[in-house]
């Protein structure tokens, strides 16, 4: 995906809360980074080019950034679009009746990871 493509895909889920973060190809929650960032919210989502030898024009890559809006530092999650292949929202529904949005980022070489928004 070029990288405004990925940025107008995440727009919808940018202010939410974050509930689950999932490695859909290991089929197991990020336990240790959902201990962390659980209920922060998404506060931005940014474009940045990185600058290498191997690539002249750079690399175009997307963070997440989640906040607790407290005076914990950022957590950052960072992907390069061009590795990203599509990405799919969805709503879903917990046991308790919450509906959360569902966004599954699909990359090139077939691993998914999922984030539930709420």
């Amino acid at each position: 995906m070029r990288v405004n493509e990925l940025i107008e895909a995440l727009e919808p889920v940018r202010g939410m809360l974050i509930m689950e973060i999932e490695d859909c190809d290991r089929q197991e929650t990020m336990d240790t980074t959902l201990e962390v960032i659980r209920g922060w919210k998404l506060a931005r989502v940014i474009k940045a080019r990185l600058e290498r030898l191997s690539h002249p024009g750079g690399i175009a890559d997307v963070h997440l950034e989640f906040m607790d809006g407290g005076k914990a530092p950022a957590f950052t999650l960072s992907m390069r679009a061009c590795e990203v292949h599509r990405v799919r929202l969805t709503d879903v529904q917990d046991g308790n009746g919450t509906v959360r949005r569902r966004i599954e980022l699909l990359f090139k070489r077939g691993h998914t990871v999922a984030l539930e928004l709420v």
